[in-house]
């Protein structure tokens, strides 16, 4: 069993900063866009969910990254919730493995993200 690399409470503030930054970007992008799922019913929006969440997450399919993110920000923006009964069992493979990923490749990529987030901050400018 792989031992848990120890993270910094500072390092772990920069990284949830950095994920909330990227989702008020991916928000800003789908209302840039016009918001095109607004027109689409839940029921329609549910019924694609299971393929894009099977895309994105069990095929790694990149093709449907924007297509998952915008059905998240446009169920946000609605107060839904997706049927998770559908993926369940594609959902328990990922968590599975998730689990079983190398933590010292997880500090890797924490430390990746706060330092670009980090860079980011350094290279915006001030008011």
């Amino acid at each position: 069993m792989a031992r848990r690399c120890e993270i910094s409470r500072e390092t772990m503030r920069f990284y949830v900063a950095a994920l909330a930054d990227q989702e008020m970007e991916y928000a800003r992008w789908y209302l840039m866009r016009g918001r095109p799922l607004a027109g689409w019913t839940v029921e329609a929006l549910n019924l694609v969910w299971a393929d894009v969440v099977r895309g994105v997450e069990c095929r790694r399919d990149d093709d449907h990254e924007v297509n998952f993110h915008d059905l998240r920000i446009e169920a946000y923006l609605r107060g839904v919730r997706f049927q998770v009964d559908p993926v369940a069992a594609d959902l328990k493979r990922i968590v599975e493995r998730l689990n079983a990923r190398s933590t010292a490749s997880d500090k890797e990529m924490i430390d990746k993200v706060v330092r670009r987030f980090k860079e980011r901050l350094a290279a915006t400018p001030r008011h």
